[in-house]
């Protein structure tokens, strides 16, 4: 038993992997087989153990050779009455059930009755014969047992020649004009609709609704005079039936109801009959503005809600449906251009005053206050004649009532787009126009959006600042509102009017101000073509600074002593890139004349041997100082370390000669992490206790990961005197710093010093003396990479922080000692610096560790899974021999401003970006799943699957194109699978967006045609170098078909290589697409050969939403249908419960959409949310 538990246990405790090949008895109906989505098998098919494979359902009791699909048989038994092609029931056979054929005999024959017969019948006990007035209602509970056979062939329903079915007949009469509602079982509110709709279990008797004009006295077929109106189900899930009809006093109505398939009631049936007086105050539905507002409100007209209907547009009733938007100040568009081809679908629009709406109220003539505000026009695109649309101005205080309607009662759906146009009434400088679809603005104005504004016209208008459209390099003015940025001003500079700060123009640098009035400067900001100085001038630094060539009017480029391309203080210009060096020296001139006495000789002579012993003393000090690099200085003046010739001293020991108030550099007033890029200051002290002049070298550093400035860099103290020394630091990443900074200390008399050590504390000299060396420490001579192990590397200053207690070994000898101490000319010490960061997005390369091999290499870069702090994350390493580091630095770190406010749930999450003197990474998140090519080479899709891939990614580019982002080179290696789950919020993320634009804009030599990938290029890349948006829009098209097809979608052997492609689509041809492809129109809409008959990807996300949630409740119903069961509650139970166990209903408001699906029957979906 403890066994079969652990077992048990295990078994359960195993995780099941959809898609792997291999079902999970627990958790999986089966696993990669056909039929199979979401490990599930399809609705209509069955799974089969023995063969592993989902069956389809086949209840064709004639079928010889076994389904091939659901309830599809290829070959049926002829001598069962079936047709062989399974298509229906032969002569002499009739169709009782789905596909089941009954023989008619004489005996059945004898037992038809016609419609005049039942009404009069005697031997019937139900009441066949039915009166109305306003406000009538009739519920009939009828018995299974009283259904007679009858004729009844409208609508093509039932074989020509046996059109043979059980039913009931009624005749209905109305004392006055009006409509009569005839529904079967129960009434079904549309708040009950899309709760059944929400739970995807069919519910109800699957009945059928016939109304008839006429009422024949023989068995003769009906003829279409006779037949007015037919349905069937309500709704996809709901198969009871619902019909309207209108009547007027003297003609009868008359009424058959059946089942469907001409099959027999297994349940007495109940009919309602209600009588209204109006149709649109009785049966309508309310288009809420929640909807509208969200981008648009679709409607589909269903066959269910049809019934003719007259109002104060039409006298003569036409056959529609009625929808309801309540008045506010707006303006809205109604299309029916959607529509499907070849199915007339038009509408009216009727005003009346606002109030209660109930069966008393009229669109029609009787009400004097209703107002017929518009008739649909024909004006749709592309010549279409069938549809219609328009633009309709709505008003506080009134009511508008739609009639969508048609003249075509087959199997159809009218579909109706209600969006808001025109806000603010195109800002008042616009006419709302139908032919557009929006406002049309007047001379002068332009279009931003819905709204016509002066901003953009190129013209400085009143109450303008400034125009970009006017004056392009206007980066302060803003575009949408042309008005100067906050703390801006416009200001006439030059001839030149630009948003300025207010202090621009005084001749001096102000704060915010790159320069004021030099060379370069526009507006005190650096023109294109220059940078600002580091400390800011009146001029601009030219780019060309830094291209080790000395251009006019510059000093030097890049060399020795040279700084910003001028050579520094105590360094002159040699027509070279470097500068050179003055050497100090003492020149004395002296003026001697005839008759110089013995006396002058005698102080010359002096003057001499002093001047002697000052020269070697000068030539003494100018060794050590040139030794260390020694330049007459400005602040950030940065002077290498060098410890050759220098002795160690630990200043946690203690020493006689001088002190630092604390051994590490502290940053007190810093209460948690430092900001990286925002300068930190704190002060270091230095004591003099001995009696001779200190002199002190502080070695500033600018590194990978920080910059470090002392003021004063250089100095002296004098004996007993201390000095305060300034320390700045600037943290350029997310990092932790641990390090040691190195400063050189020495005194005049320093043999004399080391003696008086030697004897007093020999102690300081041996514990120190392994600290000492022969080898530079010079930066120059270093890789910019410094190493977590590494000691005194690259800049002087060490990773280790420890202690050490033990740096020396004795002397094997007093002679080694004594030459030692000869070679001593300084002392070294080194403060502790230990820092952490905060957050950002500028992260450490040390702290990132790639795992190799790489998982992606593209035209720009290499991408490794990596590990960031125990994150899993992706690195793309660009690659640096297509366009020079120092080049691309400036755009690479532009995009990675731009992707760092990227915040998309469809766009791949960007963590940071890494710069070293020789590497440039981007870091975003990491998706395991890989790219979207390499997902469909290894894995099978289901339809669902591929377009809600479909639906993310244009949800990914269309969040790009709002933010004027072009993707440059969208492909399925550039996307990225999140979830293969199609019922997740995220399926697909976007990436390398950025990375191309850096390339073309840091290169010259790199055309448009070169950047991206030939089988996604849209031709006018190709053709004209042009890139837009709308060239996204076709990479997409090409996208779409690949992931639908599952592989490439250009034939190697019909398209050998790029050109051959390239050829094709410039010429205008595209790829041949299956009729079964769900998104084939999309598809051709996104291809266009010219970029401006394309959608955007909002249009285009419009355009895949009916689709994706179409099969959303496919999925649903077929997963309901296989876990069984189904709802039987009353509508009075859900009304009392107010459906309280279902987060999705909210019981003060409903919306719903409807969308056609096959088998001719209506799926109605819930888009957000269901209102009552």
């Amino acid at each position: 038993m403890i066994l079969i538990y652990y077992l048990i246990s295990f078994v359960y405790s195993e995780e099941a992997i959809c898609g792997d090949g291999e079902r999970d008895l627990f958790y999986e109906e089966c696993d990669n087989v056909a039929f199979c989505s979401n490990c599930k098998c399809e609705y209509g098919y069955s799974y089969d153990k023995e063969k592993n494979a989902c069956n389809p359902q086949c209840d064709i009791d004639g079928c010889l050779t076994g389904c091939d699909a659901s309830q599809s048989c290829s070959k049926c038994n002829v001598s069962e009455g079936y047709y062989e092609d399974c298509h229906g029931c032969r002569n002499g056979f009739f169709q009782q059930g789905f596909m089941k054929c009954i023989k008619v005999t004489d005996e059945l024959k004898a037992t038809v009755r016609s419609c005049k017969n039942v009404i009069e019948a005697t031997d019937l006990t139900y009441i066949r014969k039915l009166d109305f007035i306003s406000g009538t209602s009739k519920t009939l509970h009828l018995k299974k047992s009283e259904a007679v056979l009858s004729v009844e062939n409208c609508f093509d329903r039932l074989e020509s020649k046996t059109p043979y079915s059980y039913g009931f007949w009624f005749e209905i009469n109305a004392k006055e004009e009006g409509f009569i509602s005839i529904e079967t079982t129960r009434h079904y509110s549309s708040y009950v609709i899309d709760y059944y709709i929400l739970q995807g279990k069919d519910i109800g008797e699957d009945t059928r609704i016939i109304i008839l004009n006429n009422c024949r006295d023989d068995l003769e077929p009906n003829t279409s005079e006779d037949c007015e109106f037919e349905n069937d189900d309500i709704d996809w899930y709901i198969l009871d039936s619902h019909a309207i009809t209108h009547v007027v006093p003297g003609i009868p109505k008359y009424v058959f109801i059946s089942m469907a398939f001409s099959d027999i009631f297994t349940k007495d049936p109940v009919v309602l009959f209600t009588f209204q007086k109006n149709s649109c105050g009785s049966f309508y539905e309310e288009i809420l503005w929640n909807d509208i507002i969200n981008g648009s409100s679709t409607k589909i007209l269903k066959r269910s809600n049809m019934f003719p209907s007259t109002n104060k547009c039409i006298n003569t009733p036409q056959y529609g449906s009625w929808f309801l938007i309540r008045g506010i100040e707006q303006s809205i568009s109604i299309s029916t251009c959607n529509t499907e081809n070849g199915v007339n679908a038009g509408f009216n629009v009727i005003e009346v005053d606002s109030g209660s709406i109930n069966s008393t109220l009229s669109c029609s003539e009787d009400n004097p206050t209703a107002k017929c505000v518009v008739t649909g026009s024909k004006s749709c695109e592309n010549g279409d004649t069938y549809h219609s649309k328009a633009i309709i101005s709505l008003k506080p205080g009134k009511n508008y009532f739609i009639f969508l309607t048609t003249n075509n009662l087959q199997q159809v759906q009218l579909r109706m787009d209600v969006k808001a146009v025109c806000p603010m009434g195109c800002g008042e400088n616009g006419i709302c126009s139908t032919a557009s679809g929006g406002c049309v603005c007047l001379n002068g104005y332009i279009k931003k959006g819905e709204i016509c504004t002066l901003c953009g016209n190129k013209v400085v208008d009143e109450e303008e600042d400034c125009d970009i459209s006017q004056q392009k390099d206007d980066i302060k003015c803003d575009i949408d509102t042309c008005m100067c940025h906050y703390g801006y001003i416009p200001m006439l500079i030059n001839g030149t009017t630009k948003c300025s700060l207010e202090t621009c123009g005084n001749g001096i640098v102000d704060d915010g101000e790159e320069c004021d009035g030099g060379i370069g400067c526009d507006h005190c900001i650096c023109e294109e073509g220059y940078n600002p100085y580091y400390t800011p001038r009146k001029s601009c630094l030219s780019v060309m600074c830094g291209n080790k060539i000395v251009n006019d009017g510059e000093e030097c480029d890049g060399g020795d002593g040279c700084y910003e391309c001028e050579c520094q203080a105590g360094w002159y210009k040699t027509g070279d890139t470097s500068c050179r060096s003055l050497e100090i020296g003492l020149f004395l001139k002296i003026e001697t004349s005839s008759g110089v006495c013995l006396y002058i000789l005698l102080w010359l002579s002096l003057l001499l041997i002093i001047m002697f012993r000052y020269k070697k003393l000068t030539l003494e000090i100018q060794e050590e100082w040139r030794a260390q690099t020694d330049l007459p200085f400005l602040e950030s003046t940065i002077i290498p370390f060098n410890k050759t010739n220098s002795q160690y001293i630990d200043i946690r020991t203690n020493t006689s000669y001088f002190e630092f108030d604390n051994p590490s550099i502290s940053f007190k007033d810093i209460d948690n992490r430092m900001e990286v890029d925002e300068p930190v200051q704190t002060t270091v002290e230095l004591k003099n206790n001995y009696k001779e002049v200190l002199y002190f070298t502080f070695h500033c550093g600018e590194y990978p990961k920080y910059d470090i400035m002392f003021s004063p860099v250089i100095g002296t103290v004098r004996p007993g005197d201390s000095i305060i020394i300034t320390v700045n630091l600037i943290v350029k990443c997310t990092t932790i710093l641990k390090e040691r900074v190195p400063v050189t200390l020495r005194y005049g008399k320093l043999k004399s010093i080391l003696k008086e050590i030697e004897k007093n504390n020999p102690e300081v000299l041996q514990i120190n003396s392994s600290q000492n060396s022969d080898i530079s420490d010079d930066p120059r001579n270093k890789s910019d990479t410094t190493s977590s192990h590494s000691t005194d590397k690259g800049h002087g200053i060490t990773k280790n922080n420890s202690v050490i207690s033990n740096e020396s070994g004795q002397s094997k000898s007093k002679k080694n000692k004594e030459d030692r101490l000869k070679g001593i000319h300084k002392f070294h010490v080194y403060l502790n610096l230990q820092v952490e960061s905060a957050l950002s997005t500028k992260l450490d390369y040390e702290e990132i560790n790639l795992f190799h091999p790489p998982i992606g290499s593209g035209t720009f870069g290499i991408v490794y899974r990596a590990e960031w702090r125990m994150v899993d994350v992706a690195v793309k390493v660009l690659k640096t021999d297509l366009v020079d580091l120092n080049d691309l630095l400036p755009n690479f770190m532009q995009e990675a401003e731009m992707m760092e406010r990227i915040r998309c749930q469809y766009v791949v999450n960007f963590i940071g970006s890494v710069v070293s003197s020789d590497t440039l990474c981007l870091v975003t998140e990491f998706c395991p799943l890989g790219s979207l090519r390499k997902y469909m080479k290894t894995n099978a899709m289901s339809e669902f699957l591929k377009v809600r891939f479909c639906q993310d990614i244009a949800r990914g580019m269309e969040y790009l194109h709002e933010n004027d982002i072009v993707h440059r080179d969208l492909k399925t290696d550039n996307i990225l699978v999140y979830s293969n789950n199609p019922h997740d919020a995220v399926t697909i993320k976007v990436t390398d967006f950025g990375t191309s634009r850096s390339f073309i804009e840091s290169s010259g030599n790199i055309a448009l045609q070169n950047i991206g990938t030939p089988m996604y290029m849209a031709p006018e890349i190709f053709q004209s170098e042009q890139m837009t948006l709308k060239s996204d829009v076709f990479s997409f098209a090409i996208c779409m078909l690949e992931i639908w097809l599952g592989k490439e979608p250009y034939d190697p052997m019909k398209f050998p290589d790029s050109e051959s492609i390239l050829k094709y689509v410039c010429s205008g041809k595209r790829l041949h697409i299956s009729d079964s492809c769900l998104i084939k129109t999309i598809i051709e809409q996104c291809w266009a050969q010219k970029p401006n008959e394309r959608p955007t990807f909002k249009e285009a996300g419009n355009l895949l939403l009916p689709i994706v949630v179409n099969l959303t409740h496919i999925n649903t119903k077929k997963s309901s249908t296989k876990t069984g069961g189904s709802s039987h509650s009353t509508e009075q139970d859900i009304d009392s419960k107010k459906i309280s166990s279902f987060s999705l209903i909210n019981s003060s408001e409903i919306s719903s959409e409807y969308v056609s699906n096959k088998k001719g029957r209506d799926v109605s979906i819930n888009e957000n949310e269901i209102k009552k």
